[in-house]
């Protein structure tokens, strides 16, 4: 005695209907961008290159006697100068994905095109110029700019934060501070303890600010 069994995935999968449910596409897992939320200049609109002056050197006061004549000083001023870099890519794709495509195949495109050019200015304008091979058509990254002041790793997460901070007020570098840390640099303050065995939180590691 034998039967036979129409199954949805073999003879019978013809007739299984499957729901293509565009609304909920799924986006790739990305960093995100944080330049600009830790406070970076950005500037719309421009055509040319762009010259940017600065304070170079001021007149220092000075105190004197009676009736003595003060010592002369000059101001000195200098400038920063910005040239247009390009970053991009080129896509493709057919006139059948125009016309068939669910979710809309441009507008998809667009947006990862979007999130991939502001993650690759990040890179450049954290750790641009370097052996990647980026070479003169990438930006000049602020960890290969000369001159930015560094620190080593202290005795621990807590000391390191604390050097950091007093160089930047050394440096009378007050406005907007933040930091930028990688993960792994994260996980160690989320683990800090205090001498009780209490975790100390990012925010007591940097002193209440941005990480």
């Amino acid at each position: 005695l034998e039967t036979r069994t129409i199954v949805s995935s073999g003879s019978g999968a013809d007739l299984v209907p499957v729901d293509h449910r565009p609304e909920l596409y799924i986006s790739a897992l990305a960093a995100q961008s944080i330049t600009r939320a830790m406070g970076a200049t950005v500037l719309t609109g421009l055509t040319g290159n762009v010259d940017i002056p600065k304070e170079g050197g001021s007149p220092q006061p000075g105190w004197k006697a009676e009736n003595t004549d003060f010592d002369s000083g000059d101001a000195s001023f200098a400038s920063v100068g910005l040239a247009p870099k390009h970053c991009g890519t080129i896509t493709e794709w057919s006139r059948n994905m125009v016309q068939q495509s669910s979710p809309e195949i441009e507008g998809l495109l667009r947006n990862m095109l979007a999130r991939n050019i502001a993650l690759a200015v990040d890179r450049a304008a954290i750790n641009g110029a370097t052996t990647r091979g980026g070479g003169p058509a990438e930006p000049l990254g602020i960890l290969n700019t000369a001159g930015i002041q560094t620190q080593a790793y202290a005795t621990s997460l807590l000391d390191t934060a604390a050097e950091m901070i007093a160089k930047a007020d050394i440096a009378n570098v007050a406005a907007r501070r933040s930091f930028l840390t990688t993960p792994g640099v994260r996980k160690l303050a989320l683990k800090a303890l205090d001498p009780q065995g209490r975790p100390l939180g990012v925010e007591t590691i940097f002193h209440k600010e941005a990480v």
